[in-house]
């Protein structure tokens, strides 16, 4: 399953700086006219008019995740990076994206990559290294005809409105929607994260087939949870272990558990391969339902409770 879920990092708070440059950036017109076209196209479309947010979905590229466990990266691949190949298609995969996001929203260009631009980020998937986010335009200007190339090969196979890659307009538009990814912020310096603002244009409407769905993929998750544990080693450190990195080897570890469907990670994971087994069962049958991991991190390192405290409980209450 780690193959093709793409980790979505949500920062709780913004630079100010960065949003500020931002700010005036978005007095700018990016509006070229294929972008308007491909607005007034995807707008007649029911889905998108009524939650532009899912509806959109139903033009985005993604790759459909798997119940199989992908080997952690060697150090030669870390080394290496991201393929250029790889990566090229990953842009390309990305602005195909930001381009039928941007047309459900009718919207000229967003001022940050937020979780309304949820799929955008798609593409990269494939890049379990990750890869230089601040040198996308840079990357982009080297390979833009093999980029372009692609662009123009999704909206054909879409039936959408034909790209033309010689046109100067998309590439400043292009440039911009790069510019918002550079601007965004990672996680580790490499991997690009949606950011979590206090409003957003996300619904939570659900079919009521969705919803059984969903209640079948909880039950069975559940009932594969019942009898598993996740254990937590915590090393006390008390006296001399603290005075010198010697005695650490000295120190006493505990061992506490919980019940695997209490674990919020383990419970996830475990409802996260119902999906995937369903989806690798229907595969392009399955729709437009999307699988992702969503992780919560503060821009500060010191562990706190939701009301702010810092002093939190441990595995053994």
């Amino acid at each position: 399953m780690g193959s093709t879920i793409y980790k979505i990092i949500i920062f709780c708070s913004l630079v100010m700086g960065t949003v500020c440059t931002q700010a005036q950036e978005s007095s700018r017109v990016f509006q070229t006219p294929f972008s308007k076209q491909l607005e007034k196209q995807v707008q007649q479309v029911p889905s998108v008019q009524q939650q532009p947010d899912t509806g959109r979905l139903g033009f985005m590229r993604f790759y459909f995740p798997n119940n199989q466990v992908k080997e952690e990266p060697r150090f030669l691949d870390k080394l290496q990076g991201c393929g250029t190949k790889t990566l090229i298609r990953a842009y390309a995969i990305y602005l195909y994206n930001m381009y039928v996001s941007a047309a459900a929203y009718r919207e000229d260009m967003p001022t940050l990559l937020t979780v309304d631009y949820l799929g955008a980020l798609d593409g990269f998937s494939q890049c379990p290294t990750g890869f230089n986010v601040k040198k996308s335009a840079a990357f982009y200007h080297k390979h833009q005809a093999d980029i372009q190339r692609l662009l123009a090969e999704f909206f054909a196979k879409r039936g959408l409105t034909s790209y033309l890659p010689q046109e100067a307009a998309n590439q400043a538009r292009e440039e911009a929607f790069l510019k918002i990814l550079e601007n965004t912020l990672t996680f580790g310096g490499n991997y690009p994260a949606y950011q979590l603002e206090k409003t957003d244009r996300l619904s939570d409407v659900l079919l009521p087939q969705d919803t059984k769905l969903l209640e079948q993929f909880l039950k069975r998750s559940l009932a594969a949870g019942k009898d598993k544990y996740v254990l937590f080693e915590q090393r006390e450190m008390f006296g001399s272990e603290l005075d010198s990195p010697l005695a650490n080897g000295k120190a006493k570890t505990k061992v506490f558990f919980r019940p695997a469907n209490e674990e919020c990670a383990a419970c996830s994971y475990l409802f996260g391969r119902e999906m995937c087994e369903e989806i690798a069962a229907k595969h392009r049958n399955w729709g437009f339902m999307r699988l992702y991991q969503v992780t919560a991190r503060p821009t500060e390192q010191l562990l706190k409770t939701s009301s702010g405290n810092t002093r939190f409980l441990l595995a053994d209450g």
